[in-house]
């Protein structure tokens, strides 16, 4: 069905820490049509099962981590792991206190609501790791849980009682975590090759989920960015929704990318993925300030970026934090800022991650 082109747009900006997105749907009946003769999903295999010995690592190539290679052999070759976070009890990241170690319960903004853009407060696990004015987990209603092979970070109603949530309220906690590890500098300004992989899927999305993998510096102002991949539950009326979480972008944020679609069925291989599913998103971020970005081992994206402030050749360097982003709804988004959404909607409703792995290539 390629010979028809683009029949439904949605076109995103990017907005303070995180993007903006604005949904023109006036096609959306014809784009339905085309998704009924759409090929299947392209999902991620099962990884082949790994059982060489594995560290979680210090971030150093002088003292890497031990772990299996990238899923993706298109990245060539020569990587050395120096960050193996392999969630579950048997992996490198097991429990509360292996999470604590390797990550931080707020942004790298320092903020637990992402600047309030969002719908969403991440809970802290604890009193002592709280920010100020951040809720604290009640361990017999958990965020964040372990199975033997995942860490699964939850979306739940901050009050236990309420019947409803509203985004602009802010009435719902996430489980969002973000590594302490950080690079000082990215591309040229590293002058490395880096490569970061994760495994992930959605249970039960709501109505307004908001999933990103995404990459930022110490300070922004349009940049430098990278959304290895963004997706959220939109519904732009007349029945087009995302709500099945079948659709996501991969943009950078003051860079030039080799797509850039106003529709994400561009984005995505056969026009359509399953983000319930298990799959595999792997940026490489190069020495000379190109970038890949494969889903499932696929191309989705390629481009330049220079990580400075604004992502200008001759901008301020900045270092790189990397954000696991589980979170939910807009304020700046209409298609995501909801009101008095049933909290039956969030009933099982989390996001689950198999591993997620930096490498470096000397």
């Amino acid at each position: 069905m390629a010979q028809f082109g683009t029949l439904a747009a949605i076109s995103a900006v990017a907005f303070g820490a995180g993007v903006l997105a604005v949904h023109p749907n006036a096609e959306r009946v014809f784009d339905r049509v085309l998704a009924l003769y759409a090929s299947a999903p392209a999902q991620a295999a099962a990884p082949a099962p790994y059982h060489g010995p594995q560290s979680v690592g210090r971030g150093g190539l002088d003292d890497p981590a031990e772990g299996p290679p990238p899923a993706v052999n298109e990245a060539g070759a020569g990587w050395r792991l120096v960050k193996n976070w392999d969630f579950g009890a048997d992996g490198t990241v097991r429990n509360y206190g292996d999470l604590i170690r390797e990550f931080h319960f707020r942004d790298n903004f320092n903020t637990f609501d992402q600047g309030g853009l969002y719908g969403v407060k991440s809970v802290a696990p604890s009193k002592n790791l709280a920010l100020p004015g951040q809720p604290v987990e009640d361990p017999a209603r958990p965020f964040r849980d372990f199975t033997a092979h995942s860490m699964r970070t939850y979306l739940r109603p901050l009050n236990p009682h309420a019947t409803h949530v509203t985004v602009e309220r802010r009435e719902v906690g996430s489980g969002f975590v973000m590594p302490k590890f950080t690079l000082p500098a990215g591309g040229s300004r590293l002058g490395r090759d880096i490569l970061w992989e994760t495994r992930v899927r959605l249970n039960n999305p709501p109505p307004g989920y908001w999933f990103a993998i995404w990459t930022v510096g110490n300070k922004w102002d349009r940049g430098a960015e990278m959304d290895v991949v963004e997706s959220f539950g939109f519904d732009n009326g007349g029945g087009y929704t995302n709500y099945d979480a079948r659709l996501f972008h991969v943009s950078s944020v003051g860079g030039k990318d080799r797509v850039k679609a106003t529709h994400w069925e561009a984005y995505v291989p056969n026009r359509r993925a399953d983000l319930t599913q298990w799959n595999t998103f792997t940026w490489v971020y190069r020495k000379d300030d190109t970038f890949t970005v494969w889903f499932n081992g696929i191309e989705v994206q390629s481009g330049t970026i220079h990580w400075t402030l604004k992502g200008a050749p001759d901008g301020q360097p900045l270092n790189m934090s990397f954000i696991f982003d589980p979170a939910w709804g807009h304020k700046k988004v209409p298609s995501v800022n909801l009101k008095d959404v049933p909290v039956a909607k969030f009933e099982n409703a989390y996001y689950e991650w198999d591993y997620s792995r930096i490498y470096i290539r000397p």
